[in-house]
């Protein structure tokens, strides 16, 4: 592995190099119009992330400022070295929001998600058009006309 010395200049370079690409990120089709079918039918939209809170929020800022999420978490808001695939963080979610874990479904695009979600003890529904296209023993949906079929929107 990489010295311990490194991360944090490892950390900054990739994060600096992420923020001046953001440009080159494009949402989901039809996102948008999902988030917003479910916010408007009370479901609590959280966004738990890999990225730290200065990369999400420049992303969330460009492309989603419309959308208003119950919370946003970044491995800022934990404990160092407890991000994903740790359940701190998606526990800290459900905290914050009032949600239990028992109504809480996580949906990701790849297999550290799933195990993620299988660490916090919660439904999972994986996200086909995502990064990983392999299958996994959850719900898959192939697009996001899929999951708003699942969720009867």
């Amino acid at each position: 592995g990489i010295a311990k010395k490194y991360w944090s200049s490892i950390d900054k370079e990739y994060n600096y190099f992420s923020i001046s690409h953001s440009n080159f990120i494009k949402p989901y089709k039809n996102i948008k119009r999902l988030l917003k079918n479910l916010i408007k039918r009370k479901f609590k939209i959280s966004i738990i992330t890999s990225k730290n809170y200065e990369r999400t929020n420049e992303i969330l800022h460009k492309y989603f400022n419309n959308i208003k999420f119950s919370i946003v978490i970044t491995p800022d808001d934990v404990k160092i070295g407890r991000g994903k695939p740790f359940p701190d963080s998606l526990y800290l979610a459900c905290l914050k929001t009032g949600v239990s874990l028992d109504q809480t479904i996580f949906i990701g695009d790849m297999y550290s998600d799933y195990l993620f979600a299988k660490n916090c003890k919660v439904n999972f529904i994986h996200a086909k058009w995502g990064y990983s296209k392999e299958n996994l023993n959850a719900i898959s949906v192939e697009n996001i006309n899929y999951l708003e079929k699942l969720f009867n929107l």
